[in-house]
């Protein structure tokens, strides 16, 4: 698997010899992006290791990425899983299963 980011271009994923268009994730406002690519690689990680798809997982690594720019600092956000579930469903028009 190869994951190439393009910043508010989104992001896409290539998995063998398929190709993932991943969108971006809408953030209220960019206050400051550093961290945001850690979130991406985390978030994308976690849908993976969680067994969902690729292209799940990458809009997973996007939609976390999104809470890092919000705020100032790499660490400075926080949510649930319910937050980030229904985030998930209002930004990409499905649930998060």
């Amino acid at each position: 698997m190869v994951a190439r980011t393009r910043g508010g271009q989104g992001s896409e994923l290539r998995v063998d010899s398929v190709v993932h268009a991943i969108p971006v994730a809408s953030p209220a406002t960019v206050v400051d992006p550093t961290g945001a690519g850690d979130a991406y690689v985390a978030g994308l990680l976690g849908g993976l290791r969680a067994g969902r798809a690729p292209a799940v997982a990458g809009r997973m690594g996007a939609l976390a990425a999104t809470y890092v720019v919000e705020q100032r600092g790499p660490q400075s956000h926080s949510y649930t899983p319910d937050q980030f579930a229904a985030r998930y469903a209002a930004e990409f028009g499905e649930p998060l299963d």
